[in-house]
């Protein structure tokens, strides 16, 4: 999932219940440098790979073509400051997950000046 973040320049990803009692948002890469997170994005795109590659069989070269069009990992930098440069999934991914509907929502408000996320309990 967060390849395919990635690699289509997503700001957010949204997932479900994981077992948590309200909603959880973090930046999926902000305990890693960004050696480790390219490293943790093409080791998971790897064993993503393998597992459809293994699974196809009579597919296979029509899964291998897919995977080559998802691609690797992006290499475009944003200007983090003070003349440091990161990829730009690596500072501006957050990943939002959400409670079960009856424990609690979100509410995600984007416009030209940014965006604001408001979590819920009910």
């Amino acid at each position: 999932m967060e390849l395919i973040g990635a690699r289509t320049r997503v700001d957010f990803t949204v997932s479900g219940h994981m077992g948590a009692p309200a909603s959880m948002v973090w930046n999926p890469f902000a305990v890693s440098t960004v050696e480790e997170a390219e490293k943790r994005l093409r080791n998971g795109f790897d064993a993503v790979r393998e597992s459809c590659l293994d699974t196809a069989k009579t597919d296979a070269s029509w899964v291998a073509e897919a995977l080559e069009f998802i691609g690797g990992v992006p290499e475009d930098t944003i200007d983090l400051g003070r003349g440091v440069k990161a990829p730009r999934w690596y500072q501006r991914m957050t990943h939002i997950n959400l409670p079960d509907a009856h424990v609690g929502y979100a509410v995600l408000d984007i416009d030209e000046t940014g965006s604001k996320l408001q979590t819920f309990l009910r």
